[in-house]
């Protein structure tokens, strides 16, 4: 490994000199032009401290120090967290789509469920009502949905134990023009052309379903979360 080529200065001698220096520096009062002198060498010196400092522990590139050396084993440890982590990454960005493609399409058919058994409740109730004598207003009511009818929902998914199906919101410009239109009647911010799709994006993240600018059509994802 290359840290084990590490070596350390002298870190007494640094901390000794580093002291030292800071108590010349305290000490030092300026009265005379003798004094104004002997402190700007002192200062000069100083400088040249802080550059033998820095070359003990940086080195040069061809004889590295040990922060340099030690910046470089920091560096190759994070190329091999990432070389593992890079397949572990892809592979839960693939399960996360598979579950949301797979959650949408099980919603969509709770949706279609639920209407079915809406519309059958509401014939049904429209036939019994009918039945039982009622006016063709009042059935016609039913079946358009204006009178209630109590209907049993629909059994929800349920969520797989640590996993959570949040939505993200992302937009796709369907036509710039009606867009750029709407900004400049006031109706969309303009910061949705002034920012490009960022803007855009961001509201949609913010208003989701409800972004409704001209335009603009609304891509919603399913992807799944870990815990």
């Amino acid at each position: 490994m290359e840290n084990a080529l590490i070596t350390y200065p002298d870190a007494q001698e640094l901390e000794t000199e580093g002291a030292d220096a800071l108590k010349q520096a305290n000490a030092a009062e300026v009265v005379t032009r003798g004094d104004y002198d002997g402190l700007a060498a002192f200062g000069a010196r100083l400088h040249s401290l802080e550059k033998v400092i820095t070359l003990k522990c940086d080195g040069t590139e061809s004889a590295p120090g040990f922060t340099k050396l030690a910046h470089r084993a920091w560096k190759k440890t994070l190329e091999f967290r990432d070389m593992y982590l890079k397949p572990v990454k892809q592979a839960r960005a693939l399960v996360s789509a598979k579950l949301g493609v797979w959650w949408e399409s099980d919603q969509k058919r709770i949706a279609t469920e639920q209407k079915a058994r809406d519309q059958q409740a509401r014939l049904d109730e429209a036939a019994l009502r009918e039945s039982e004598g009622a006016s063709k207003t009042e059935v016609n009511k039913v079946l358009d949905g204006k009178t209630f009818v109590p209907v049993a929902p629909t059994e929800k998914s349920k969520q797989a134990p640590g996993v959570s199906i949040p939505y993200t919101y992302d937009i796709e410009i369907t036509d710039f023009d009606a867009l750029f239109k709407a900004v400049a009647n006031g109706k969309v911010p303009e910061g949705a052309v002034m920012a490009n799709q960022t803007f855009i994006k961001g509201q949609a993240r913010l208003m989701k379903e409800k972004l409704a600018y001209p335009g603009v059509r609304v891509i919603k994802k399913a992807g799944a979360r870990f815990r």
